[in-house]
């Protein structure tokens, strides 16, 4: 689920945008999502951790579209 959420906003430059509105609104930092890497160690790791970090972001923009709906983290 994580790959497929990360794959959506790095592809899409309008779901990118909705995610940094999303992430001004509570004062979040502005980063982007991690995408692994089979050659870097712990880049699995560093996705995870920052879907985690902007969890509250993700999950505001996951409820407001329909297509991204079954992506909400729980």
């Amino acid at each position: 689920v994580c790959k497929k959420l990360v794959g959506n906003f790095s592809l899409s430059w309008r779901a990118r945008s909705v995610l940094e509105k999303a992430q001004k609104e509570p004062n979040l930092q502005l980063r982007s999502l991690v995408s692994e890497c089979q050659t870097r160690w712990g880049s699995r790791q560093m996705r995870f951790s920052r879907i985690l970090q902007q969890q509250r972001a993700l999950t505001q923009v996951a409820t407001a579209h329909k297509k991204l709906r079954h992506w909400i983290l729980a």
